[in-house]
């Protein structure tokens, strides 16, 4: 992460949205999701306030009533 070019600030930011399930640690999916924040973020993209729902994936979406 650190060699991603981003500043501190930003990969916290991209930590937390990416840290679905709020552990403190990534598993392999919010991983793929924390590169890929990182990827867009690094593009130019503003980093999102809250996820996108359509960012989070399907193993990770809340299936209750």
């Amino acid at each position: 992460m650190i060699n991603s070019g981003l500043n501190q600030a930003q990969l916290g930011s991209i930590w937390n949205l990416s840290d679905l399930d709020k552990d403190g640690c990534l598993d392999r999916v919010e991983f793929a999701l924390c590169m890929y924040l990182m990827e867009e973020v690094a593009g130019g993209a503003e980093i999102p306030n809250e996820l996108p729902k359509n960012y989070i994936p399907p193993s990770k979406r809340n299936t209750g009533p």
